[in-house]
């Protein structure tokens, strides 16, 4: 039997599909079928009437919203859990855990800190790693379970873990920017001064970076022109290639910290990995007729974040040119897929 889906508030055609007899006509569809599309005038589309049971047509001049989805890509797969360092099970971990750290900047600050002074990240990734293990491990139950668990006692545990996991994302890359910058200007002495950066969202917008960076400094600012290719090396130095990756992790941390939608996406689950998914309301569209939808793999933002830092740390130490190449060639291949569609709109429009 083919039946012919409408909106539930406003009764336009969503379209048709075919359903076993024995099922019935389900809410909100009619096995009464619409004119054909040739024959729908222009600006209209045809709406069910209830009370006759058949179609007319109204100007679709109905509330629509517009969903942009965006999926990473880093280019690779993975049938197993990726860790920005590794398992933290392994007895070797606090070791390998210490030497991805020197890759990184580190920076000493007068008073402030430990061993003396020195700011350290290694915890900001030990705890990125913990969380990793709780949502693998929570997502293996899932699946030995053999169904997800959408209502109930656990249903949003998933979400709780892997929004507190792109918070520390996103604190850490937020840090370690901060650190690049105090390393970067040193003999500025910015720990005197007030921040100039507070993450590597600052950076995205160079000139507003600039105009901030000359404030906080005017007494000791002397040439500007040589100043701002300073400030242009450090923006390239820290964003290389991956702003689009950074401004999908900004957008994807605005979502759960600033976005009232957040939580729509709260019955969506991963089948054969543990995904990503929450739905925001961002700039410059802050209203409900554009929503984002983050639909991403876990274990492929955690494979970009490992990308970028090893893209951060060759540009620091200048690696040698066919180390950079080879490193060049792999963030390369990382991809921000955008899909853009209408969420419930008429058909055929």
């Amino acid at each position: 039997m083919k039946i012919y889906n409408y909106d539930s508030s406003d009764y336009y055609y969503l379209g048709s599909e075919e359903v076993p007899d024995r099922s019935g006509v389900p809410y909100a569809a009619t096995d009464v079928g619409p004119p054909e599309r040739g024959e729908w005038p222009d600006g209209k589309v045809p709406v069910f009437n209830k009370l006759n049971r058949r179609w007319v047509f109204k100007e679709n001049d109905f509330w629509e919203v517009e969903v942009k989805e965006l999926c990473f890509y880093s280019g690779r797969d993975s049938v197993e859990p990726v860790y920005i360092v590794g398992n933290r099970r392994n007895p070797a971990y606090h070791i390998d855990l210490m030497h991805f750290v020197n890759k990184l900047p580190g920076v000493n600050v007068p008073r402030i800190g430990r061993l003396p002074g020195f700011i350290s990240l290694n915890q900001r990734i030990d705890y990125i790693d913990a969380c990793i293990e709780q949502i693998e491990a929570n997502f293996l139950t899932f699946r030995e379970g053999g169904v997800m668990k959408t209502v109930g006692h656990g249903a949003n545990h998933h979400h709780f873990l892997v929004e507190s996991l792109v918070g520390a994302i996103r604190r850490f890359l937020d840090d370690l920017v901060v650190v690049a910058f105090l390393v970067e200007f040193k003999d500025y002495e910015p720990w005197k001064a007030d921040f100039v950066v507070e993450g590597f969202s600052d950076l995205l917008d160079a000139d507003k970076f600039k105009a901030k960076f000359r404030k906080s400094f005017h007494h000791v600012v002397e040439d500007d022109d040589e100043l701002s290719v300073s400030l242009d090396q450090f923006v390239g130095k820290v964003l290389g290639k991956n702003r689009e990756f950074l401004t999908a992790i900004r957008q994807l941390s605005n979502s759960y910290k600033h976005s009232v939608t957040s939580n729509i996406g709260r019955n969506l689950f991963g089948v054969d990995y543990p995904t990503v998914v929450v739905v925001g309301v961002l700039k410059p569209d802050r209203n409900f007729r554009h929503l984002t939808y983050h639909n991403h793999s876990l274990r492929q933002i955690i494979f970009g974040v490992r990308d970028y830092l090893e893209d951060l740390a060759s540009r620091i130490s200048q690696v040698d040119s066919a180390t950079e190449v080879e490193r060049l060639d792999s963030c390369a291949n990382h991809r921000l897929h955008k899909y853009k569609w209408m969420l419930n709109s008429p058909y055929g429009v």
